[in-house]
């Protein structure tokens, strides 16, 4: 939790920084994610992780691409400072 917080708060401040050149900060929080580097899991740690999301399941790289590619687009123009968690809802409020 820490290492988000400080994510976050270095997006806010960088984006306050370079704002005035109207250059966007922003970050994506990804959820664990299906890759060669997740593949050791265990069954037992994947269940673990996904019974915490709203999505009963692993996110693949396809499911962070999208909201990447949002933020870097020009729709996204007016957005800086801001972190978007993709984790299948596992930042939820409950």
């Amino acid at each position: 939790m820490a290492l988000k917080m400080g994510i976050i708060g270095f997006t806010r401040g960088l984006a306050n920084d370079v704002g005035k050149d109207l250059i966007t900060v922003n970050a994506v929080a990804p959820a664990l994610t299906e890759t060669p580097g997740t593949s050791h899991l265990s069954p037992e740690v994947r269940e673990c992780i996904v019974n915490q999301q709203s999505f009963k399941r692993m996110a693949i790289p396809k499911d962070i691409v999208g909201p990447i590619l949002f933020l870097t687009g020009e729709d996204a123009q007016f957005i800086t400072g801001q972190v978007l968690a993709v984790d299948g809802g596992m930042m939820k409020v409950s």
